[in-house]
């Protein structure tokens, strides 16, 4: 799960599993997910996909 912002400030968890898609759209990113819905937020596409990495690394690194 990871921690984005919306474009009026609320912040909400996304589970990252369900990313399709990720577009820039200055100065807002829209996030596709695979139920259709679409998320626009301040985070840019490259945080979106660290803090992506980072959850999956710290979901899956316990188990090797």
């Amino acid at each position: 799960m990871i921690e984005l912002t919306t474009v009026k400030g609320d912040v909400f968890t996304l589970n990252a599993d369900h990313i399709l898609r990720i577009e820039k759209h200055s100065p807002d990113t829209i996030i596709e997910c695979t139920n259709g819905n679409r998320l626009r937020v301040r985070e840019s596409p490259p945080e979106i996909v660290d803090r992506t990495l980072k959850w999956q690394q710290k979901r899956w690194i316990p188990l090797v």
